[in-house]
């Protein structure tokens, strides 16, 4: 039996200061995919097995003025649990690497709760950007998910500050 199931993955930036200006060059989170995040599933060992897109995303944020928590939300109209899903940081880069707090290599499976990824400490003024790469990992999803059928997972991603 050959199945073809796809997944979309749509991820979003929203940007929010506690300040009611808009975002500036000095507090911001910004998202780039750097791979398609169409995932195909068209083998029997492709439903039983995890699947990773290495490196899917980078997230740059700065918070030259005050600290910042940055946090991911996932959500998905299909059958498929958003549990199935999980984002893993692969790399930590930039001039403000240093500044980040509670960031982890493990994997952090959605719930469908906003969870923390890590939090920025302020930069005492000086433009020092964080870039967090990450991985995107679909567990196996099993042999219960309708075949033919294209899902959609959307993640979205919320800087806020004190």
């Amino acid at each position: 039996m050959k199945r073809k199931i796809q997944f979309i993955f749509t991820l979003l930036s929203i940007f929010y200061t506690i300040r009611s200006s808009a975002q500036n060059a000095d507090n911001y989170i910004s998202i780039n995919t750097t791979t398609s995040t169409l995932t195909a599933i068209t083998t029997p060992a492709q439903v039983t097995a995890q699947q990773t897109k290495t490196s899917a995303f980078i997230l740059t944020m700065e918070a030259r003025n005050t600290n910042a928590r940055i946090f991911v939300q996932g959500s998905t109209t299909s059958p498929i649990p958003i549990s199935k899903l999980a984002v893993k940081l692969n790399a930590l880069g930039g001039t403000g690497s240093a500044n980040v707090t509670g960031s982890s290599l493990t994997a952090m499976y959605l719930t469908g709760a906003t969870q923390q990824l890590f939090g920025i400490t302020k930069t005492n003024n000086a433009n020092k950007p964080v870039t967090a790469t990450y991985d995107l990992i679909l567990d196996a999803i099993g042999w219960s998910v309708q075949g033919g059928s294209t899902y959609t997972f959307s993640l979205t991603f919320t800087m806020t500050q004190p």
